[in-house]
């Protein structure tokens, strides 16, 4: 997810081998292309909603590019939750198709295009554009209120339209962003929540994007008020203490600890068990992982259904449909995944089995 700063690099270093730089260029061109084709689709589809009174907020993607090279795969818009039914009717109406029953496995088939019943916890609406192919997303808030975490996110759900209050346009762009803090809270919110701790395939774009937010100026003072204000300030270390894993840190001394000293010493501690699932990057503790996920909805402000599921221990012993169907590269809808839970048990011994197995070459391999 990093290819074209990576490309961007590559292009400045003047002893680059003239394969990378055929490689640098090739991206570059792919991504400057990927860049217009976005960048079309979100003007019409802004364009075709603020007639209808509906001004919406970029979040992630170009609000976080500020200027430079940044691979983005989708255009994510935020808009009031009054007026999802008027944004989606001008869609429909310009050739938008729904995309979001294909992409999303909790989707049920009885709520497929029941807007209402899927505002009830759904906040993610996705259509793609018809003349770019571009995939656009509606946000009424940031994540789902249910299904899909475990934290109970009801409470920023309803915090939606002071962070739209406090949204400013974008002078570059001519985009209406959410103030520079709220996207470091956002980006926060993504890598403890969606990318948590063992699907952290965004840890380096994460990081690149917290240092992009610092050095473009970020109020260290907001920042922490809007934390203390919605609740993010285990969000926020968490984020903080995953750059200072791999990275040198970019905050001010002794930031991330006053954030840490709004926090119970209970939620302190689940952050530095959540590092600790981290080996290096891209590389997680699958032991380390599955205590994390048992143990951090006792501690934290979660849902019923996710601690009974913890004390049963069905994180480990069943895994989410679309995971199993991740693993056996199915389709999430298709019958076959529930045959998959079959293959569990033997997959699971194989890979003992294997980490034994090599366990014991190592300990061969040392000299005596």
């Amino acid at each position: 997810m990093v290819l074209s700063p990576l490309a961007a690099r590559v292009e400045r270093d003047a002893g680059a081998s003239g394969e990378w730089r055929r490689w640098a260029a090739a991206v570059a061109l792919s991504s400057e292309r990927d860049e217009r084709l976005y960048a079309k689709a979100a003007a019409k589809t802004i364009g075709l909603l603020e007639p209808r009174g509906i001004a919406p907020i970029v979040i992630k993607g170009a609000s976080l590019a500020l200027g430079r090279p940044r691979d983005t795969g989708d255009i994510d818009l935020l808009i009031p939750e009054g007026s999802l039914i008027d944004a989606i009717g001008e869609l429909e109406a310009s050739g938008y198709a729904y995309r979001g029953f294909d992409r999303n496995a909790y989707i049920r088939r009885r709520e497929y295009r029941d807007w209402k019943s899927l505002s009830r916890w759904s906040v993610q609406f996705e259509f793609q554009e018809p003349e770019t192919g571009a995939l656009v997303e509606l946000h009424t808030a940031f994540f789902e209120t249910a299904r899909i975490y475990d934290g109970d996110l009801s409470a920023l759900r309803r915090s939606m339209g002071e962070f739209i209050a406090a949204s400013e346009v974008d002078e570059a762009t001519g985009y209406r962003l959410l103030a520079l803090e709220d996207r470091a809270l956002l980006l926060a919110l993504h890598t403890s929540l969606k990318y948590s701790p063992d699907r952290q395939s965004f840890a380096l774009r994460s990081l690149m994007d917290l240092r992009t937010l610092a050095e473009a100026g970020l109020d260290w003072d907001r920042l922490r008020a809007r934390c203390i204000r919605f609740g993010l300030a285990y969000n926020l270390a968490q984020l903080f203490r995953l750059y200072e894993t791999l990275a040198v840190p970019c905050s001010p001394p002794r930031f991330v600890e006053g954030i840490e000293s709004l926090l119970p010493r209970r939620l302190v501690r689940l952050t530095r068990m959540q590092i600790r699932c981290l080996r290096s990057l891209e590389s997680y503790d699958t032991v380390a992982t599955f205590a994390y996920q048992l143990i951090s909805p006792f501690l934290l402000h979660s849902t019923p259904g996710a601690r009974l599921r913890s004390l049963l221990v069905i994180p480990l012993l069943v895994p989410r449909r679309h995971k199993i169907a991740s693993i056996y590269g199915l389709p999430a809808r298709s019958p076959v995944v529930v045959l998959c839970y079959l293959l569990e048990p033997l997959r699971w011994s194989f890979r003992l089995a294997r980490k034994a197995w090599k366990t014991i070459r190592s300990c061969d391999a040392r000299p005596v």
